[in-house]
């Protein structure tokens, strides 16, 4: 494959990363801005939505270590959307709750990240 979708998949999911990061920052000050955080929320499931097509359209076997590897990826930001938009729903009756999924949301998609530039430097 030539380097334009890695770049552009490697680009995706670092916007995510940097909003996300912004995001946290804010959050730190108190300070909530929708519009970032909907971009951020955009961004990363580009990101995801990127790798699953380069995936798709590599020509990996199905039993590829490369491919489970990118399948890694694919599964810690499922975590991460998952608890990043349960975060916000129980934080108003459980804020230590919803501190902790905003914790396992960082975690995991930092975790799919580094995993999906490991996959991508082995494709």
């Amino acid at each position: 494959m030539t380097t334009t979708p890695v770049i552009a998949l490697q680009g995706m999911q670092a916007l995510a990363a940097g909003l996300g990061g912004y995001c946290l920052i804010l959050w730190f000050k108190k300070s909530r801005q929708q519009m970032i955080i909907a971009f951020h929320l955009l961004a990363g499931l580009g990101g995801i939505e990127a790798l699953i097509g380069f995936m798709h359209m590599s020509d990996l076997d199905a039993d590829s270590p490369v491919r489970a590897l990118g399948m890694t990826a694919v599964k810690w930001f499922g975590l991460a959307v998952f608890t990043g938009l349960a975060a916000p729903l129980i934080g108003k009756k459980s804020p230590p709750l919803a501190n902790l999924a905003l914790a396992v949301h960082v975690g995991s998609a930092l975790l799919g990240f580094f995993t999906t530039l490991s996959f991508a430097s082995q494709v």
